[in-house]
């Protein structure tokens, strides 16, 4: 089974932009809420899920 690279880096981002997500969420249902967090987990899902789209688009067009 050949698997394009491309192919294989839009999964990656996919589980990134996944695990931002999760994190997200348990950043939201925190008990101590003067905890606040450090990293924006909300751009940095979108950021993963523009790659991918990105990628996913030239990994498409290249065949």
């Amino acid at each position: 089974m050949n698997v394009a690279p491309g192919w294989i880096a839009v999964a990656v981002l996919l589980v990134i932009a996944l695990g931002c997500a999760l994190a997200e969420r348990a950043r939201r249902r925190r008990r101590d809420l003067d905890r606040i967090g450090m990293i924006n987990w909300m751009s940095l899902q979108l950021l993963a899920l523009m790659a991918a789209l990105l990628v996913a688009a030239f990994t498409w067009v290249k065949g």
